[in-house]
């Protein structure tokens, strides 16, 4: 990266060289490094192994179309991350 800015400051014109460029990009780096993503959602027992048999389940499980269609939307229901006391579920 640091190649990238010295190359941009020598190819600018010496009378608009814009300095601040290295130490925005410093910035940008350094905070994309610091700064850790948001943990994700908490997962219960009951949406890990809904999550798990969705993962298993195939067309040779014994089920019409229609059950396995039912069971994938219910699994998806029950895998969603735990929602807190009066939020909504999605």
């Amino acid at each position: 990266m640091d190649v990238g800015v010295t190359l941009s400051l020598i190819a600018q014109p010496e009378d608009s060289t814009d300095l601040s460029l290295s130490i925005r990009v410093r910035e940008v780096i350094l905070t994309a490094v610091c700064i850790s993503p948001a943990p994700p959602p908490p997962v219960s027992a009951r949406a890990a192994a809904a999550i798990a048999l969705a993962a298993t389940l195939g067309d040779d499980g014994g089920l019409t179309a229609g059950e396995t269609a039912l069971l994938r939307e219910l699994l998806q229901r029950l895998g969603s991350p735990v929602v807190g006391p009066g939020e909504p579920s999605s």
